[in-house]
């Protein structure tokens, strides 16, 4: 019986020592993933910005998009979790930058000819990259 007194002592110590070794809190998860969620956009707004009408596709577009929405949704999903002031924050910046996101977005595909569909894409990303630059600015990731 002295044995398993002790032993049992160990078990409660190494899960104790295991639960606190190195793993982050939801705060500092969250704050990460919707930190690199906003680091991203600002890549992919970039790259939007950059097309021209020897670089661009439909698939490029579509996947900038597609990760652009990803990011929003990464971030939205991380608020909860947040600190109060990166909190307000972020839902500030990711309703701005959402907004003028989705009115540009839905604008996307919608010319007819090659050069047109670039210069819609051009000033697409152009738009994006002041509204990220606006929305994302007062962010302290």
């Amino acid at each position: 019986m002295r044995l398993t007194v002790p032993f049992a002592v160990l078990v409660a110590l190494a899960a104790l020592a295991l639960a606190s070794c190195g793993g982050k809190s939801d705060a500092e998860q969250a704050q990460e993933d919707a930190c690199g969620a906003v680091t991203n956009i600002g890549k992919q707004v970039k790259q939007l910005r950059n097309y021209t009408v020897l670089t661009v596709t439909t698939d490029k577009v579509k996947a900038n998009v597609s990760a652009i929405k990803a990011d929003l949704k990464t971030i939205k999903g991380a608020l909860p979790d947040l600190e109060s002031s990166l909190k307000s924050q972020l839902q500030t910046a990711t309703n701005t930058f959402s907004s003028k996101f989705s009115q540009v977005a839905s604008n996307l595909g919608s010319s007819i000819s090659l050069q047109s569909a670039a210069n819609q894409i051009t000033s697409a990303g152009i738009q994006l990259q002041k509204s990220y630059n606006q929305a994302f600015a007062s962010v302290s990731c």
